[in-house]
C-alpha cells in the first residue's frame, strides 16, 4: 500500500483514530448566515472534511457580542448558541455526520473562552480576552479556586460530551509563556512544573470524569523562544502525560501558521524541533504537527520516520475534496496543490462567501450541486487557450466524459501562470499550473501547442461545442501608449519582466501599486534591483486580501510584551520603495512624472520603467467563436477579468451546461 505509514490506524488510549490525520481548528469564516447551529453549508464541509480526517478540531464560536463589536470578518462567522436546547439535535446530527465516516470530533478550548469564575481570568491583567469583545477589567483567580475552574471546565466539556463531541483540545500555548501568564505563584510560567500545573488540573478532571475513550490534546505553538523554549515546553510536556493523549505543535505565529509562498517553503517545518525536544524526553504522548502539509508522499516520510505520529491538515483538504480517495488508490500525484493563498480564510470585503482559489465546489451552497446535471452524452468540445483556466476547463469536460481538444497559440500551457517559474515565492502557483499540465496529459486532451484557432477551424472539424478561455492583455494607460494605442518603444509592462529582469537597469520605477506591480518589485528586488512603486491609491497591495496573506507575511515581536508586531511581504526587501497618493502624467524610458495628493508635480528618474495598469479582457477575440458551434461559452479572463477562483468556478458552471 502506498502512504502506507499516513493512513495506518492510530490506538489512542480507548480509542483507534482511522489514519493519522487531523484537521485543526479552522473553519471556513463565511459558510451560514445567522443561524444558531450548524446549517447545511456548514454541515456540508463538515461531511467533506470528515471523508479524509482521523479527527477534527472545532471551536464553539459563542460570542454574544460577536454581531455588533466584531474584530475582522469576525461579525460574518457562524455564532453557535450552544446553550440552546432547541438547537442541541443540530450538533448531534453534525457529531453524526463526523461519525459516519468513522472520524472524531473534539471541542476547542482556548485559555479566553474558559469558564473562569465571574470577574476572574489567569493572571489579572487582560491577558485572556476574547477579540471582539471589549475589555473588562478581571481579576486574577486565587490559587485556591483553581479547583473551582477545573470544576466549571469538566461541565462545559461534559455539555459537548453530550452532543457526541469525542474529545477536547486545550491551547495551552497561552498558560504556559510568559506572553499570557504573568502569575509569580505556583500556577506561574517560571519553571516547567509550575507552567503546568494548570493544564494538568484541566485535562486530570477531564480524565477522571470521562474517561480513557475521551480525547485529550494540548497544542502548543513551536519556535517560540520568546515566551518559552522547546526545552521548557518539552519539559511541560513531560508532565502532562498521564492527563494528555495528543500534543499537537503549531508553526510559531500568525504567519507562519497560515503560511504562504512569501514565507514558507516546501519541507521546511520549524515545528519538527519541538516534536524532537518532545521525543527526547520520552513524554508518552502522541505528537502531532500542524502548519502548511499536503502532500503524501510528504507526509508519509515524516510519520515513517518518527517525525511526528499525527500532520493536521485544513486547507490542504480545502484544496481538494477527495484528498482521502486519492490517497488510498495511490495517487498523490493527482491531488490539487493547495495555492497557500489564506483565501479561505476569509475576505475583509464583499462579496460576503466563502471559496478556495483551487476547488470551485468550496463554498457553493449544496442545493446548487444538487443542480447540477449527472455526465451528459459526450460531445466534441474545444477548448480555446491553455491558460490555467482553459486547461481547469478542458479536465472538467473531459471528466464528465467529453471529448477534449485544447488549443494554444503558444510553445507553453500556463498562460498568465508562465510568470511562477521566475518568481521564487509563486512556487505554490507553479506546482498547481504544472499539476494542470500533468492532469492534462493524463486525461487524454488533445492538446494542439503552437495553433491560433479559428472560428472557421472549430466549424471545420465539426466541434459539437467551443469554450472560449482567450485570457486577457495588460491594460495601456494613455500616457504610456504610441500614436497607434501600443505599449510606447522602450518601456515594459510586469509580463514582459519575467524572464527579461536582466534587461531592466539598475533603479527601476513600477507605474501602479496592484498587488501584481508590487510582487513584480519584490521580484526585481530578489534579483538585484532597487524598485520605486507608484501607485494613485492611499495603500499599495490594495487589491490584495489582508488575512494572511502580503500584508500579513511577516512577524516580529515587541521585545516588551512579547505580542505579535505584523508586517507585509516588501518590508523585508530594503531596495523596494513605494510612493502612494500618486497620480502618473507622464513616463518616457528612464522618467516617471506624477503630481501627489496636493497637486504639486515630481519626476522620479529610472534606468527602466514598467506598466501595471491592470489586465484587459480579450472578449473580442472570445466573441469571435461564437456560432463556430453549437454550444458556445466564455470563461475565464475574457469572460470578465478577475482571479483564479473566479475563472474556476466560472469553468465549472461552463461545463456543467455542456
Amino acid at each position: 500500500m502506498k502512504y502506507r505509514h499516513l493512513l495506518s490506524p492510530l490506538p489512542v488510549g480507548n480509542v483507534t483514530l482511522k489514519n493519522r490525520i487531523s484537521s485543526p481548528d479552522a473553519s471556513l469564516h463565511l459558510l451560514q448566515g445567522p443561524e444558531t447551529f450548524p446549517a447545511d453549508g456548514y454541515r456540508a464541509w463538515v461531511i467533506q472534511m470528515a471523508k479524509s480526517c482521523a479527527y477534527m478540531v472545532m471551536s464553539p464560536w459563542s460570542n454574544p457580542t460577536q454581531r455588533t463589536v466584531g474584530m475582522a470578518d469576525s461579525v460574518r462567522m457562524q455564532n453557535f448558541d450552544m446553550d440552546d436546547p432547541s438547537v442541541s439535535n443540530y450538533f448531534s446530527k453534525m457529531c453524526e455526520d463526523i461519525h459516519f465516516y468513522g472520524s472524531k470530533i473534539l471541542i476547542s478550548a482556548i485559555p479566553f473562552r474558559l469558564p473562569w469564575p465571574e470577574g476572574y481570568n489567569l493572571d489579572g491583567q487582560g491577558g485572556m480576552f476574547l477579540p471582539g469583545q471589549p475589555l473588562e477589567p478581571k481579576q486574577m483567580l486565587p490559587a485556591d479556586r483553581m479547583a473551582e475552574l477545573a470544576e466549571n471546565f469538566v461541565a462545559w466539556v461534559t455539555n459537548y460530551q453530550t452532543f457526541g463531541y469525542d474529545g477536547v483540545s486545550l491551547n495551552i500555548a497561552m498558560l504556559i509563556g510568559k506572553n499570557h501568564n504573568h502569575r509569580t505563584d505556583e500556577y506561574g510560567c517560571d519553571t516547567p512544573q509550575n507552567a503546568a500545573r494548570l493544564p494538568k488540573l484541566l485535562f486530570g478532571a477531564v480524565k477522571e470524569r470521562l474517561g480513557r475513550d475521551f480525547i485529550t490534546e494540548a497544542y502548543v505553538y513551536g519556535m517560540m523562544d520568546h515566551i518559552y523554549d522547546k526545552e521548557f515546553m518539552a519539559a511541560v510536556v513531560k508532565e502532562l502525560e498521564d492527563v494528555v493523549d495528543i500534543v499537537s505543535i503549531k508553526e510559531k505565529d500568525a504567519a507562519s501558521n497560515h503560511p504562504t509562498g512569501y514565507q514558507f517553503r516546501k519541507g521546511e517545518h520549524p515545528c519538527f524541533e519541538y516534536a524532537k525536544a518532545i521525543r527526547d524526553t520520552g513524554a508518552d504522548v502522541f505528537i502531532g504537527v500542524n502548519g502548511g502539509f499536503q502532500d503524501p508522499e510528504e507526509l508519509d516520510g515524516y510519520i515513517k520516520n518518527g517525525n511526528c505520529d499525527l500532520i493536521a491538515m485544513a486547507r490542504g483538504i480545502f484544496a481538494d475534496p477527495d484528498y482521502m480517495e486519492k490517497c488510498l488508490s495511490g495517487r498523490g500525484e493527482d491531488i490539487v496543490p493547495c495555492v497557500w493563498c489564506n483565501k479561505c480564510h476569509g475576505t475583509m470585503t464583499p462579496p460576503w462567501v466563502s471559496f478556495c482559489s483551487v476547488n470551485p465546489k468550496l463554498g457553493i451552497d449544496p442545493v446548487l450541486l444538487e443542480a447540477i446535471p449527472p455526465e451528459t452524452a459526450p460531445r466534441k468540445v474545444a477548448v480555446v487557450g491553455g491558460g490555467p483556466i482553459g486547461m481547469r476547463a478542458a479536465l472538467m469536460a473531459a471528466e464528465r466524459g467529453h471529448r477534449v481538444t485544447l488549443f494554444e497559440k503558444t510553445g507553453y500551457l500556463g498562460g498568465q501562470l508562465y510568470h511562477s517559474d521566475f518568481v521564487s515565492f509563486k512556487w505554490p502557483l507553479r506546482d498547481y499550473k504544472d499539476y494542470l499540465v500533468r492532469q492534462i496529459r493524463k486525461a487524454g486532451v488533445e492538446v494542439r501547442m503552437n495553433t491560433e484557432a479559428t472560428p472557421e477551424m472549430i466549424e471545420a472539424e465539426g466541434f459539437e461545442a467551443v469554450i472560449a478561455a482567450t485570457g486577457a492583455r495588460p491594460n495601456i494607460p494613455p500616457f504610456a501608449q504610441d500614436e497607434n494605442g501600443a505599449l510606447r518603444e522602450g518601456l515594459m509592462t510586469c509580463l514582459d519582466v519575467f524572464g527579461n529582469e536582466d534587461k531592466l537597469g539598475r533603479r527601476v520605477v513600477i507605474v501602479g501599486g496592484s498587488e501584481t506591480g508590487v510582487e513584480t518589485g519584490m521580484h526585481l528586488c530578489e534579483k538585484g534591483h532597487e524598485v520605486t512603486v507608484l501607485t494613485r491609491q492611499f495603500e499599495i497591495a490594495h487589491d490584495a486580501s489582508h488575512l494572511h496573506a502580503i500584508t500579513m507575511a511577516i512577524v516580529t515581536y515587541d521585545p516588551d510584551d512579547y505580542h505579535e508586531i505584523i508586517k507585509c511581504a516588501w518590508e523585508k526587501y530594503p531596495d523596494f520603495h513605494a510612493i502612494t497618493d500618486a497620480s502618473t502624467t507622464a513616463v518616457t524610458p528612464t522618467a516617471v512624472t506624477y503630481t501627489d495628493k496636493e497637486g504639486l508635480s515630481h519626476t522620479i528618474e529610472a534606468d527602466s520603467v514598467v506598466i501595471c495598469g491592470g489586465m484587459r479582457s480579450n472578449r473580442e477575440e472570445a466573441l469571435a467563436f461564437f456560432g463556430s458551434a453549437d454550444r458556445f461559452f466564455m470563461t475565464g479572463d475574457c469572460e470578465k477579468v478577475a482571479n483564479l477562483q473566479n475563472g474556476n468556478r466560472s469553468a465549472m458552471g461552463k461545463v456543467a451546461q455542456l
